[in-house]
């Protein structure tokens, strides 16, 4: 049997299609830093900033004030139900390095009917050296029971929720970067 050729437009096609599909997708990079797109807790102040180690472009920086709270955190907006695919994407990616470890949790929300917040969280550990991580969906599971997470609640998913307790420290400096959707 002979194999007949694929026409070489045809195959290039197949293969920028395939590679699309398979594409991590950019949610914030902070080049162009639209402050509408983020919103964070009182004692949180966001800002973008050029690290002073220019091993990286523009980065969000944050700075948490434990004076009266517990805790801190800031989300990212502009996560719109559907946008957390499951048959695409497989988790976040992010980079970050802070002044301290403050205990960094991950969170993905939806709200239900009642406009309550049901959320589902990864903890992660922030050093102060720059450091990628990668947290799959399947890390992520429901505050209060511990069930994971399901493809129809990521589907919900309207916020992505960067949280900080407090230490020792009266003040956490992290900084974040490239926070992306991981390909499947």
């Amino acid at each position: 049997m002979r194999l007949r050729s694929i026409p070489c437009t045809l195959l290039i096609m197949l293969v920028a299609a395939a590679t699309l599909l398979s594409q991590s997708k950019m949610l914030d990079n902070f080049e162009k830093f639209d402050a509408s797109a983020w919103a964070a807790k009182d004692n949180v102040q966001l800002s973008v900033v050029e690290p002073v180690d220019k091993t990286r472009g523009m980065a969000l920086k944050t700075v948490a004030n434990f004076e009266k709270f517990t805790y801190a955190w800031f989300r990212l907006l502009k996560i719109k139900a559907g946008d957390l695919d499951p048959a695409k994407y497989s988790g976040l990616s992010f980079m970050a390095k802070a002044d301290t470890d403050p205990g960094t949790a991950i969170t993905v929300t939806y709200l239900d009917d009642a406009k309550k917040e049901i959320r589902f969280i990864a903890g992660v550990t922030v050093s102060t050296n720059w450091q990628e991580f990668k947290v799959p969906f399947t890390a992520l599971k429901k505050e209060g029971t511990g069930t994971a997470i399901t493809d129809a609640d990521l589907k919900k998913a309207v916020w992505i929720t960067f949280s900080v307790g407090k230490k020792s420290a009266p003040m956490v400096r992290m900084m974040i970067d490239d926070l992306a959707l991981m390909a499947k």
